[in-house]
């Protein structure tokens, strides 16, 4: 093996300007890789940090109506009654960081002179304060925490009704019971989440406000938000257990409920593959190319070898090792440069606005060191199969035509 690595190595280093071009274009291909699914990872991690810190939480508990969606005759059966021992419970558990009620409603909401229908989502923001913390307030401030009847608003709704911080807005809603029930809150601040669809239709009012539109004192759900995600199938076992004498009770942890964010892993399952292979094709007729150069300058090498009695295997093995070693020092080299690189990209602050958000996204490159290994895999497994057809090429000539070319 020792004796096998050092004539690769020396064929490799026998054409210095033929190898480097190779190299080059293998470091190119390792660092786009790696750059490019570093940063979609940071745009999963956003997108989950806004979820779980801004929205719904690592867990969520309800009734099984609540999951299913299921229209019963009494809604109050499907919001939770009696949760303060079970929120205790949780609370209890050395990974939860905080445990709120959460109640949503569908509400319609007037400046006096435009109605427009949206949606409230009902907080406690004097024990969950990471909902307020993800939100970017615009204009005013957050919840003052000593008045039930405040509303946040989107900042598409607040453009739509024209809103000023500190006027009153009218929330009007559907009690559980099926009656029309409405309040009269403080336009507090205005707030963008990130997303368009969120800020064009939703306000964010206090659990109480909320409750009282509803006319009940249960809740929706059980929000739940670790201290790191790290935890979350554990503490969703926990979850379970002590929800376990509830039959009614569910648990799914965000992922499970939210559709988005399984959609968006997929697509950039597929959206990184094809990049893989796009570059991966491009490395292999570049290097299908010169190695097929290296081989045909080397046939008479090749030829000599075979009449002293080497078999086609290992002269096979030699030129196969060949495009190994390469792949190998690139993607040694390739990980210094795309360190680098994904340093220099992440530093440079870089801000995107993409379809759908409301707020510029930062740009920074978040690469794993999974991510290393299989872009080191891909150009690994992309010079060596370049190197497959030139090498069977040449050993199918007769030693006597291979010996011929030293003449």
């Amino acid at each position: 093996m020792l004796l096998l690595f050092k004539l690769a190595l020396r064929n490799l280093t026998r054409n210095r300007t033929r190898t480097i071009l190779n190299l080059t274009m293998v470091i190119g291909a390792f660092a786009s890789i790696v750059l490019f699914v570093g940063f979609s990872n940071y745009m999963l991690w956003s997108i989950e940090h806004g979820i779980t810190k801004g929205q719904i939480g690592h867990i969520q508990v309800a009734t099984r109506a609540i999951w299913e969606r299921n229209s019963l005759k009494d809604k109050q059966q499907a919001y939770i009654a009696d949760f303060d021992e079970i929120q205790k419970k949780i609370a209890a558990l050395p990974a939860v960081e905080v445990v709120s009620g959460r109640a949503n409603a569908q509400v319609l909401l007037s400046n006096g002179d435009k109605t427009v229908g949206g949606i409230a989502l009902g907080f406690d923001p004097r024990v969950d304060e990471n909902v307020e913390k993800a939100l970017r307030i615009q204009e005013g401030q957050g919840f003052s925490k000593t008045n039930d009847f405040e509303v946040l608003v989107g900042g598409g709704l607040q453009t739509n009704l024209q809103l000023k911080v500190g006027q009153t807005l009218s929330v009007v809603s559907q009690t559980l019971a099926g009656s029309m029930s409405s309040l009269d809150l403080e336009v507090r601040g205005v707030v963008k989440s990130g997303f368009s669809d969120i800020d064009n239709s939703t306000v964010y009012i206090p659990l109480a406000a909320a409750q009282k539109l509803l006319d009940t004192n249960r809740i929706e759900k059980l929000s739940i938000l670790l201290k790191s995600s790290d935890t979350l199938a554990s503490t969703l076992d926990s979850v379970k257990q002590i929800i376990q004498p509830e039959p009614q009770l569910i648990a799914k942890d965000w992922k499970e409920s939210t559709l988005l964010f399984q959609q968006l892993v997929e697509f950039y399952k597929v959206q990184n593959g094809v990049v893989k292979i796009i570059l991966s094709v491009l490395v292999f007729f570049g290097i299908l190319n010169t190695v097929g150069m290296s081989v045909y300058e080397r046939i008479g090498e090749i030829g000599t070898m075979r009449a002293l009695g080497d078999q086609q295997s290992e002269v096979l093995s030699l030129i196969l090792f060949e495009g190994i070693l390469l792949g190998l020092v690139g993607a040694l080299i390739g990980i210094p440069v795309s360190y680098g690189m994904a340093f220099i990209f992440s530093a440079l602050d870089i801000r995107l606005v993409l379809p759908g958000t409301s707020l510029p996204i930062l740009i920074q490159i978040t690469p794993f060191v999974q991510d290393y290994f299989e872009a080191g895999m891909a150009v690994i497994a992309t010079c060596f199969v370049s190197s497959v057809w030139p090498a069977r090429k040449a050993l199918r000539m007769s030693i006597v035509d291979a010996l011929r070319a030293n003449s």
